[in-house]
């Protein structure tokens, strides 16, 4: 297939037709420093210039009035930590389909 080109920032959704739970998601910024947390929630922007900066969090479990800004100044000499908290929506269990249903009967004992 030929390549998708991106050219408007935004969050792009990709699902499997199969399996419903599976899902992927490509962050398109126009931000010259983008990143993403580890797995501690953690994000290192050490080469971020001295100046006023504004820092936008997303996650999939936030929906889009729940924009997540931190704005500040730093210096060269900064060794800044910011916490943020998010406010993540737990997402309701799927109902499993009648094959699902049917696949986890037989595969149960009872």
């Amino acid at each position: 297939p030929p390549p998708v080109h991106f050219d408007q920032p935004g969050v792009v959704v990709l699902g499997c037709n199969i399996h419903d739970q599976m899902q992927a998601f490509i962050v398109i910024s126009e931000a010259p420093y983008v990143g993403m947390t580890d797995s501690a929630g953690q994000l290192d922007l050490s080469d971020l210039p001295a100046g006023d900066h504004r820092i936008r969090v997303w996650h999939r479990r936030m929906d889009d009035s729940q924009n997540l800004w931190w704005e500040g100044s730093i210096s060269d000499a900064d060794d800044l930590m910011v916490s943020l908290e998010l406010n993540a929506l737990t997402p309701e269990p799927p109902e499993l389909s009648p094959l699902q249903q049917r696949f986890r009967n037989a595969t149960h004992t009872h």
